[in-house]
């Protein structure tokens, strides 16, 4: 069954749409320092539904303890690296991923700066723990500052209501979906609707309750009479 969206028109209409109305109200997203390719796949693996102060503590215990050598993460004991991050959602599943991830790629992955987009993700994707959500983050967050978008659950949340994609729809989806729509972007304007989209969805668009009347969408959200 095809999946019905709120809005007839053309999804790059409302992209655009979401891009100014949110522009306007959090203002440009400063430019910030970059990690490097390997920083930013270990810490997106560590803060996948964890809280911001968890994962980053966790990440700068883990990257301390192998001196920043990535590579060295492969030759420790599992329940070593379990150790160093307690706190993190997942924790056992994380420590498994970071561990597989380094012993198969100890040359880590500046190599992935050459490829084409779909290129990297798909050699990223082919990590345990790796999904479109951390791939992107790869890409877009670090460094390399590719052409990629990232949807993380408070992304996913408000393109869910405002209808731009389905409910059931995770990170590869609204990536297949935002990515066709953003053909003026840029890799720094997709950085910026990330952000824009997360702040959103962390200070208005809730998960508990949308407070609807201070969301710059809501004249064409979906979900706005029943949020």
């Amino acid at each position: 069954m095809q999946e019905q969206f709120h809005f007839e028109r053309d999804r790059s209409v409302d992209l655009w749409f979401m891009r100014s109305a949110l522009l306007a109200q959090f203002g440009s997203e400063p430019d910030r320092k970059r990690p490097s390719i390997d920083d930013q796949l270990c810490a997106s693996i560590l803060s996948a539904r964890t809280h911001d102060d968890v994962w980053l503590k966790a990440f700068l215990h883990v990257k301390a303890h192998v001196g920043g050598h990535w590579h060295l993460l492969g030759e420790v004991a599992l329940q070593d690296i379990r150790r160093l991050i307690p706190d993190v959602t997942f924790a056992e599943r994380k420590a498994f991923s970071l561990k597989t991830l380094w012993r198969a790629h100890p040359e880590g992955f500046a190599h992935v700066a050459q490829m084409p987009v779909a290129q990297g993700l798909a050699e990223l994707e082919l990590n345990h723990g790796v999904g479109r959500k951390i791939s992107a983050a790869a890409l877009n967050f670090s460094t390399l500052r590719a052409r990629a978008f990232v949807a993380d659950t408070h992304v996913l949340r408000v393109l869910q209501r405002f209808g731009f994609i389905g409910a059931l729809a995770r990170a590869k989806e609204a990536y297949d979906a935002v990515m066709p729509a953003a053909g003026g972007f840029e890799a720094d304007d997709l950085f910026e609707l990330h952000w824009h989209l997360k702040r959103l969805g962390q200070q208005v668009c809730t998960y508990g309750k949308a407070n609807c009347g201070s969301c710059p969408l809501v004249a064409s959200c979906m979900r706005r009479f029943d949020a």
